[in-house]
């Protein structure tokens, strides 16, 4: 795009390449079953060379160590590598990118852990949007999004910033006790985060009734409903909760419809789904992973 460069000038368009689908990125491990490909797009997304260097045959935590947690993996400086060729000031955004990842999700919340004004965040923030690392979003019913949130969009560096750069001193002497132990405690908690978020950008098509035409969270300061489909006119919608757990459908479902009590527009018609793990029992406004692979086939 320079003017220096070979091809200054000879542009004819311009292609972004984005992650692979996650029922695409399924391609690479046809034998693997829907809970393990959900653990492996939380560490890896759907990037076909990550993809390409998982080890099918090894246990999930072994490909971890081998290829994200050692100094010598093919992953491992990653990070470094892309955030030098695509910014100036790789340092300042490595910040910014740790401060979400530990939940840091309003722009004054991470203007206080990186120590940069309020007023220069912004171009920072939009920078990483622009190269697709992080999402902005709000309030459903916050048209003008006038308190919005950003989370980290890629999940391999939302994991890695999760779980490798808080121990980076420890992976670069070869001690992976503290990294290991982090990993195991918190993992299946990024999972059930990463799940809701793969429910809300791509299976929900495929557990939804209807094709909706507004898809998105609400929350307001007491309560937050993962998903929230609306159909064209807005006059019918679906509330969804999303767990990455084994659970009660009908607990569920009461806890849900009290959350939906609280949504402010008002609907012709609401409906209720919740998407887990796994069920205790069966339940027809319930779905879990297996149901979801029968409606993928």
């Amino acid at each position: 795009m320079g003017y220096r460069s070979p091809l200054y000038g000879r542009r004819s368009g311009q292609l972004k390449i984005k992650p692979l689908p996650f029922i695409r990125s399924w391609d690479f491990f046809p034998k693997t079953n829907i809970e393990k490909m959900v653990t492996i797009n939380a560490c890896f997304g759907a990037i076909p060379y990550y993809l390409s260097i998982y080890n099918e045959r090894i246990p999930l935590i072994q490909n971890l160590m081998e290829i994200v947690f050692n100094h010598d993996g093919r992953l491992y400086e990653e990070m470094n590598i892309l955030l030098s060729q695509e910014l100036r000031e790789p340092d300042i955004y490595k910040k910014i990118l740790y401060s979400i990842a530990k939940g840091d999700s309003r722009p004054v919340d991470i203007s206080h852990t990186v120590n940069i004004q309020s007023s220069d965040l912004s171009k920072y923030l939009n920078r990483l949007m622009f190269l697709g690392m992080i999402t902005k979003e709000s309030s459903l019913t916050d048209l003008k999004m006038t308190r919005p949130l950003y989370s980290i969009g890629d999940n391999f560096i939302n994991f890695w910033f999760s779980f490798c750069e808080p121990f980076k001193s420890n992976l670069e002497i070869g001690n992976l006790e503290a990294p290991l132990f982090d990993f195991k405690k918190n993992f299946n908690t990024y999972v059930g985060r990463r799940f809701e978020e793969l429910v809300r950008r791509e299976l929900i098509h495929h557990v939804l009734p209807f094709a909706p035409s507004t898809i998105g969270r609400y929350w307001n300061k007491e309560t937050e409903i993962d998903i929230v489909a609306l159909d064209e006119r807005k006059k019918n919608g679906m509330f969804i909760e999303v767990k990455w757990s084994k659970v009660d459908p009908e607990r569920e479902l009461k806890q849900l419809e009290r959350k939906v009590e609280e949504f402010p527009w008002k609907l012709e018609s609401k409906s209720l789904l919740i998407v887990a793990k796994e069920l205790k029992r069966e339940h027809h406004n319930c779905i879990d992973l297996a149901g979801i692979m029968e409606n993928i086939k």
